[in-house]
């Protein structure tokens, strides 16, 4: 199950050639990748859920991403995606806020996240999720910044969260939702997140490596306390 170096040249190749017929003339290339994939993602799976019991019995094939981009609302008319990806949802529904496991190669580094990266958490889609997962944090500030503080979780994600869109300020919705901040609060820039998101990136080589899969599952047990914290939370909303 370990990639091999034409899914980094595949990936590379199609950057430099978005189009149907490139793809079509080397389909069988990508086949081969996407049942490695298949193969990963399902490993990673199995030994996962032995910390993780959230996440046995996932579909493979439900978690791993499409390469075929929908253009239909999009200015960017591409039609493949230039990298490839899987996530594994706490719950079961990747289609729903939830916590989870997310991982891609994207040896091209002008696609999502700019690199091959993998990491948990929350990256919220609905509207009402960001101002529950600052409650979450606000009331359990403590327990949040020991999960943070954690030496594993600090050797593969540092000691920033990442969000693609963080806000500026604290909204008013939300300091309605948990009474007044004082302007003094010294873990305000904690409860600025649109997202909860631990993100690790690696290398080419890393991605090719047959230490790969125990790299991976390293990195994503050490981020199983960030989306436990948030789980029983979201999961409750259904």
């Amino acid at each position: 199950m370990t990639f091999t170096a034409d899914c980094i040249n595949f990936l590379q190749e199609l950057g430099e050639n978005n189009n149907r017929p490139w793809f079509q003339a080397n389909k069988a290339r990508y086949d081969a990748i996407h049942r490695t994939l298949i193969e990963f993602c399902d490993a990673v799976i199995n030994e996962l859920s032995r910390d993780d019991h959230s996440v046995a019995g996932l579909d493979p094939r439900k978690c791993i991403y499409r390469i075929y981009r929908d253009v239909r609302f999009s200015h960017d008319k591409r039609p493949y995606k230039e990298h490839i990806s899987f996530w594994l949802p706490c719950g079961g529904n990747k289609h729903k806020d939830a916590p989870g496991y997310y991982w891609q190669i994207a040896p091209t580094g002008n696609e999502w996240l700019s690199g091959n990266a993998l990491g948990g958490g929350v990256f919220t889609m609905e509207k009402s999720t960001p101002n529950l997962l600052r409650q979450e944090v606000f009331y359990r500030m403590e327990e949040f910044l020991d999960i943070l503080a954690d030496e594993e979780y600090i050797k593969y994600y540092g000691t920033t969260l990442w969000d693609p869109a963080p806000t500026k300020t604290i909204t008013a919705n939300f300091r309605k939702l948990v009474g007044d901040i004082p302007a003094d609060y010294p873990h305000a820039e904690l409860l600025k997140h649109r997202s909860y998101v631990s993100m690790h990136f690696f290398d080419n080589d890393m991605a090719l490596s047959d230490d790969h899969l125990q790299h991976c599952l390293a990195a994503f047990r050490a981020t199983i306390p960030l989306n436990n914290f948030f789980r029983d939370t979201l999961l409750q909303q259904d």
